[in-house]
């Protein structure tokens, strides 16, 4: 079985983060600040990215962790099988 490969360009990365960041803003409204940990390596940048669309929709903080048990959002580039997702399942109920 071959792996697909999907390319995204950085206009759709943005409108992505864009989307995630509402939603996290949308379910967290009384958390403030939100703490997110991006889960290495693609999640990093991902969570970066998410952090800055955030910043620009709301005045609400956004910070990183390097630690997932600090963490109220847990952000990952993509979800295959949930292998990693059910890693972090310990840290629940942070959202995924």
């Amino acid at each position: 079985m071959s792996k697909k490969v999907v390319n995204v360009s950085w206009s759709q990365a943005y409108v992505a983060a864009a989307k995630v960041a509402g939603a996290i803003l949308s379910d967290m409204k009384q958390q403030h600040p939100i703490m997110v940990y991006g889960v290495p390596r693609g999640g990093i940048h991902a969570a970066c990215l998410v952090r800055n669309a955030a910043q620009n929709l709301s005045d609400c903080s956004f910070q990183l962790v390097e630690d997932p048990s600090l963490a109220n959002v847990i952000v990952d580039d993509i979800i295959v099988k949930g292998a990693t997702r059910n890693k972090y399942l310990p840290f629940a109920p942070t959202p995924f």
